[in-house]
């Protein structure tokens, strides 16, 4: 009788053993096959002004919605965001626009997020019909090794149109 509950007890032992040998190269073989996936995501925001009169920017192509600020919203490290914004020249000269960013939050942030207009250097006549443009924000895939840690982030964005 001991040796039947024996060989039942080593036939458990083995069946566990190999139960746990089997999960052991199981994950090494998803570690090394996937590799180690750590992602992060930032939460962003950021407002927008003109400094001249005369120019008017929205956020819908109807112009009918003022742009104030804009919401990056959650952007992945290495990803870019693009915010389409509507630039209308009321009453004044054919001006050419620009555009500057400032009171980045955290100040650090600056080295990790890029951002460029499409309608940087374009012109624009008065009474024009408005014009189409594209604000990209190009997250830096090290922004993970920031440091400290960038999760928040906000920034100033000034459009400007020069006669």
């Amino acid at each position: 009788m001991t040796y039947d509950r024996r060989q039942k007890d080593m036939s458990k032992r083995k069946a566990i053993l190999v139960e746990a040998a089997t999960m052991i190269i199981l994950c090494s073989i998803s570690y090394y096959a996937y590799g180690f996936l750590v992602s992060e995501t930032l939460h962003t925001s950021g407002t927008v002004s003109s400094i001249v009169s005369n120019m008017e920017i929205y956020e819908d192509a109807a112009c009918t919605m003022p742009l104030v600020s804009i919401n990056w919203g959650n952007s992945a490290p290495g990803s870019n965001v693009m915010k389409h914004v509507w630039v209308k020249n009321v009453l004044g000269n054919l001006m050419t626009l620009s555009f500057t960013t400032s009171a980045w939050m955290p100040s650090h942030t600056i080295r990790y997020l890029h951002l460029a207009w499409t309608g940087d250097g374009q012109t624009l006549a008065s009474g024009s019909p408005p014009l189409d443009t594209v604000l990209t924000l190009a997250i830096d895939a090290n922004v993970v090794d920031s440091s400290p840690m960038i999760s928040d982030f906000s920034f100033d964005i000034t459009l400007t149109g020069k006669e």
